[in-house]
């Protein structure tokens, strides 16, 4: 699995608006961030999980997990 360059720690998102995650994966994909998940069953070797908003604040752990490695993003802020 391989994000997209965008999403990185650090990151600011748009707040009260739903987002997507995306990049690239050949299996399943899930995304969560506070309680908010979306998964993503790749067809074409990319993915896209459009996650629903979230309130203005931070900072937030975002955890994607593909194949059962988990990768962390931290300093996730909503603005």
């Amino acid at each position: 699995m391989k994000l997209a360059s965008e999403f990185h720690d650090g990151m600011t998102l748009p707040a009260d608006t739903p987002f997507k995650v995306y990049g690239e994966a050949d299996k399943p994909v899930t995304v969560s961030i506070d309680f908010n998940s979306g998964v993503f069953w790749p067809s074409d070797g990319t993915f896209a999980v459009e996650l629903k908003p979230h309130k203005a604040g931070g900072p937030y752990t975002m955890f994607i997990e593909c194949n059962g490695v988990v990768t962390k993003l931290h300093d996730i802020y909503f603005a």
